[in-house]
């Protein structure tokens, strides 16, 4: 009988003495620490491992981050969190000339607080994030953080001597929760798109500027490792950009180019043998400006609030529903009522190949804003079948956007498909439907329509019947009756 071979294995190990878990954490964070270093502007000075995880000095600012790679869920009663504001309140007091920020970044997502000490269905870190101007909202935050007992002393008592205005502006304002963060593998593509785009300023091929993205992780580990000047700067990235994309020559080599060149120059190329490849792209439908709304719309205040309460707490919003069902119309109000900038893109009958060369140029526009600037993708086709050639460069330009804190609106004929959600990290809450119309919507629709109040009922109930409350069957219906003077329900025909 033949000796069997042993299986090849490791040894057998203690599984707690593993440091799988710290090293995914260090690699998270470097991987956002090239990202900072690719967004720098010209005098920013990005420092690693000196106040946090990372900073960012520009001018009188400074903003400090803590890069945190763990996944359960937090709260305003967590120990980390608790421990960032006492860490900001410490940067705050020891640099009382600049102005600090900090910004908590985490996979984590905001989870409520036991016994809803801010109200059914209010975390408070949710809470946190929107509560400018609402003393109410700012007193039961400073109450609690005083109650729990977790705040150092220097926080506790500023929080008990403050009115306030001054605990938003001093505490609240400057900390930002970034929860609920992009995995790595959209980072490293934001950051492959940043390359490309800086690349292509110098007639650089995509794939070689791609390749300066082992180089720039290696300098961050590099610098992150040292004992002191741990500092990347903007003019740092530009020298390791061009050492990596440009090659040597010999002056031999380069004088016989310059004479090929011009033996070219003088008979043609066409002599010689040459070719010309032309590409031809897409012009992008980008707009830098919500489109006007028709006349003659139903506001549904109610769907709107609903789809602003969404982003409020999600940052994107999905809108789905039929043709015809009025989604770019709540999309278009909803834009109206949020302020800040927007860029608008429209999919409808676009090929899968122009969606993902419009999503890039979207991502990189979007990186290249220095403010916010909030997204809305209308019509966009999210069957699988369509959705897997663009579904990576899409979760680009959602990380991309909610990372700046931006909003995200997205209006499709299709529900996402659940692995979409799943790998983007999103829950299906961020899904809107758009439904049919009430009667009583259709019966405000009448009378807003010119339709006097006492046939707007009759009007409504017989329109419901006729359409089942289809958005824009409901409206041909009501035009129609206008331009016939909404004459009596038996004196039209059906």
């Amino acid at each position: 009988m033949a000796n069997k071979k042993p299986k090849k294995r490791g040894l057998i190990t203690n599984s707690k003495r593993q440091a799988h878990a710290p090293l995914r954490g260090y690699l998270y964070q470097i991987w956002h620490s090239v990202r900072a270093w690719l967004d720098l502007a010209d005098n920013d000075i990005l420092y690693l491992e000196g106040a946090e995880d990372l900073d960012i000095v520009s001018g009188d600012t400074a903003t400090a981050t803590q890069v945190k790679h763990t996944q359960h869920k937090i709260t305003l009663r967590s120990q980390e969190v608790n421990d960032a504001i006492n860490n900001f309140w410490e940067l705050r007091t020891n640099n009382p000339n600049r102005r600090v920020k900090f910004r908590f970044l985490t996979r984590s997502k905001i989870g409520m607080e036991q016994g809803n000490p801010f109200g059914k269905d209010q975390p408070g870190l949710r809470l946190w994030s929107r509560c400018s101007g609402d003393e109410a909202a700012i007193t039961k935050i400073s109450e609690f953080l005083r109650t729990e007992g977790k705040i150092s002393e220097e926080v506790d008592t500023f929080l008990k001597q403050a009115d306030p205005q001054e605990i938003y502006e001093n505490l609240i304002e400057p900390i930002t929760w970034e929860t609920d963060s992009k995995p790595a593998n959209f980072v490293e593509k934001s950051i492959n798109d940043a390359l490309v785009h800086h690349g292509d300023r110098y007639n650089i091929l995509p794939s070689e500027a791609k390749k300066v993205l082992g180089a720039l992780l290696k300098e961050a580990w590099r610098v992150a490792t040292k004992k002191e000047n741990r500092v990347l700067t903007k003019v740092r990235f530009l020298e390791i950009f061009e050492r990596q994309t440009t090659q040597s020559v010999s002056t031999q080599y380069l004088r016989h180019l310059q004479t090929r060149d011009a033996m070219m120059d003088s008979v043609g190329t066409g002599f010689i043998g040459g070719s010309s490849d032309i590409t031809i792209q897409s012009k992008s439908p980008m707009q830098t400006a919500i489109p006007q709304l028709y006349f003659n719309f139903l506001p549904r205040a109610d769907k709107v609030t609903s789809i602003r309460t969404k982003l409020q707490s999600e940052g994107i919003a999905i809108i789905q529903g039929g043709t015809g069902r009025g989604k770019t119309t709540l999309v278009k109000l909803t834009a109206d009522a949020i302020s800040g900038s927007w860029f608008w893109l429209n999919f409808t009958n676009k090929s899968p190949s122009q969606v993902v060369l419009f999503l890039q140029q979207l991502a990189i526009a979007v990186s290249n804003e220095s403010a916010q600037v909030n997204v809305v993708l209308d019509d966009l086709n999210l069957q699988p079948r369509q959705l897997r050639e663009y579904e990576e460069t899409l979760g680009v330009v959602i990380y991309r956007v909610l990372e700046r804190g931006a909003k995200l609106l997205i209006t499709s004929q299709y529900k996402p498909p659940n692995n979409l959600l799943r790998s983007l990290g999103l829950s299906s809450s961020v899904v809107v439907h758009v439904p049919d119309f009430t009667v009583s919507e259709i019966e405000q629709f009448a009378q807003q329509l010119g339709c006097p109040a006492d046939l707007a009922k009759t009007w409504a109930g017989w329109i419901l019947a006729h359409t089942g409350g289809h958005p824009r069957l409901v409206h041909a219906r009501l035009t129609r009756l206008r331009e016939e003077d909404w004459q009596q329900p038996d004196t039209i025909e059906n």
